[in-house]
């Protein structure tokens, strides 16, 4: 009923009785402060939750956190695997459990290998040049990360199937296709 406007939805949460809330990330960016104010006791789930990785966000990681401190539980749910950058896990890990980490700067610390680089003009600042005590990184969200391996997923899933169509095209397209075939075989010199 986003179309309706704020206030709508608004009376829309008030009056909602459901024990399932399905919504997108950016309905829930919109609306965080009216769900907030309207639900208690509520187990957060965010499906992709790589969405929100970047804690210097601007919508969905400040939205999803505040729902997330005041949720009974919080899970994040992903079928892409954390193989990004430790930031990331920092920011997923920041928004799911706020804290989990300390603050960023002591995080950075800990995993994050930098050089400061002076331009020729301008100020000095700092490159990420790699990484560092990545084990500790892994050994310290493997209580909190649930992972299968390809081989169970793959078991589950159906095989795959190729399948040869042919298309035709139309005779613009024919004629689009048959000059850019003839420039490219005779070294665009038509």
């Amino acid at each position: 009923k986003r179309s309706a406007g704020r206030d709508s939805r608004q009376a829309q949460w008030t009056l909602d009785n459901s024990d399932v809330l399905i919504t997108t990330w950016q309905g829930m960016a919109n609306d965080h402060d009216l769900l907030l104010r309207h639900f208690d006791n509520f187990i957060l789930i965010g499906d992709e939750i790589q969405r929100v990785r970047t804690h210097t966000g601007k919508s969905l990681h400040p939205s999803f956190q505040r729902l997330a401190q005041k949720a009974r539980y919080t899970w994040g749910l992903s079928a892409t695997p954390v193989y990004n950058k430790p930031e990331d896990v920092y920011g997923v890990f920041e928004a799911i459990w706020p804290g989990f980490f300390g603050p960023f700067k002591a995080f950075e610390d800990m995993y994050v290998k930098k050089v400061l680089i002076k331009p020729r003009k301008g100020r000095w600042f700092k490159k990420v040049v790699g990484y560092k005590n990545l084990e500790h990184l892994a050994a310290r969200i493997r209580p909190y990360y649930l992972k299968r391996p390809a081989h169970v997923i793959n078991a589950h899933l159906p095989g795959i199937v190729v399948k040869e169509v042919r298309l035709d095209m139309l005779p613009k397209q024919r004629d689009a296709y048959d000059q850019i075939v003839n420039r490219n075989l005779l070294g665009d010199k038509q």
